[in-house]
């Protein structure tokens, strides 16, 4: 039984690994990709919000950038946090980007 649960431990890994290997190579085009998509989807879906962040001149990639680099880790507790990482391993994307930001919106 427990070689079993290895294996899945080692493919969940090794998926998300996969599908964000380009959070941390130069210039973290994976990470801003993913600031960019949560700011506009905070523009298409709470406009009020978006406006407010504009004119006090608050940039996505303050706070954003932590967020997506930490996986939410840091942020969400332990509960919350593994029935994130769990739904998102679990859709199609597995892990990518879109999927995190989606279920996050």
């Amino acid at each position: 039984l427990l070689d079993a649960v290895e294996a899945d431990a080692y493919w969940c890994l090794t998926n998300l690994m996969w599908s964000i290997q380009d959070h941390y190579t130069a210039d973290q085009p994976g990470l801003q990709r993913m600031v960019f998509l949560l700011e506009d989807l905070v523009r298409r879906l709470d406009p009020p919000l978006a406006q407010h962040f504009k004119k006090e001149r608050m940039e996505f990639l303050w706070f954003a950038f932590r967020w997506m680099n930490c996986l939410l880790a840091r942020d969400l507790n332990w509960r919350c946090l593994t029935r994130m990482w769990d739904t998102c391993l679990s859709e199609d994307g597995g892990g990518r980007s879109s999927t995190v930001l989606d279920h996050n919106a």
